[in-house]
């Protein structure tokens, strides 16, 4: 059995952040070249303040998509609403999770097709990269596959097949995510076909192709609904705290560096700095 659905999303709109000041949402760390960034009841982040555009950044990650389809909102009618309110959508992440079956796609098997010839479309053509974590008498034992240039996956996307299990530290070769990543236009144009009413199956498939019949039931067989009657997903204390270390690094530590090193040649003693430290509470 498998699933598909639109496991991230990320997309530009017009938004009224005094709404969410007024409901009392999460205030979180901006994403670099934004000055605000606000965390909603489930998990959608919003960033304002780009001095290029007066539009909202607005990121949904995978359990974020997945408490949209619990409270309701469809893949599909959720990016019909973004597009009919102006939205540019700029990251599009479309992912089948195929789960215990006498057949599991496994990335070793999106390996083999591969080099099968068995996988076409705009991707193959720049080549097949993976991960292994052992070897079979003919192929690697794969736990992450990737088909696209890596280098320039900002600008056409990527594939990846991997190990879901692992990720998860469940068991090897239970769970398998397959997952297509699209970005910029292709990302928008993708959008407004899935709005449009092409399913996620023939979305993806234009840009690969998969010609096994190994394959054939992913995109044949009519996929399982299992987010509703599931909770609501919120994030952990350890994923919450990873993301802020993740800002402090990239935004805090240059500037807090740069100004350590001036004092430390322009000054006899380290007493600025010991000062910020005790009244901003680092030290006592």
């Amino acid at each position: 059995m498998h699933t598909i659905f639109i496991d991230y999303l990320q997309y530009s709109a017009p938004f009224d952040e005094d709404d969410l000041i007024d409901r009392h949402v999460e205030i979180i760390p901006p994403l670099q070249f934004f000055k605000r960034g606000y965390k909603d009841e489930i998990g959608a982040r919003y960033y304002f303040g780009h001095k290029k555009t007066e539009n909202a950044a607005i990121v949904l990650s995978g359990s974020t998509m997945h408490n949209q389809r619990v409270i309701g909102w469809e893949d599909a009618d959720f990016i019909e609403g973004i597009l009919s309110e102006g939205g540019k959508v700029k990251r599009l992440d479309i992912a089948i999770t195929d789960y215990v079956d006498e057949d599991l796609i496994t990335p070793s098997c999106v390996v083999e097709a591969f080099y099968a010839q068995e996988i076409t479309g705009t991707l193959s053509g720049d080549g097949i990269k993976f991960i292994a974590g052992g070897a079979t008498e003919d192929f690697p034992s794969v736990e992450t596959t990737y088909i696209g240039d890596l280098k320039r996956r900002g600008k056409r996307g990527i594939f990846r097949a991997y190990d879901k299990g692992l990720e998860m530290k469940i068991a090897k070769d239970i769970i398998s995510r397959l997952e297509l990543e699209e970005r910029k236009e292709n990302a928008h144009s993708s959008a407004k076909r899935i709005a449009g009413g092409a399913s996620m199956t023939q979305v993806l498939q234009s840009r690969l192709q998969f010609n096994s019949e190994r394959f054939k039931r992913l995109f044949e067989d009519e996929p399982i609904d299992i987010s509703r009657g599931d909770g609501l997903i919120k994030e952990s204390v350890e994923e919450k705290m990873n993301r802020r270390w993740q800002w402090l690094m990239a935004q805090v530590a240059p500037s807090l560096r740069e100004a350590v090193e001036y004092e430390r040649k322009n000054s006899a003693s380290d007493e600025r700095i010991m000062k910020f430290l005790r009244k901003s509470g680092i030290i006592g």
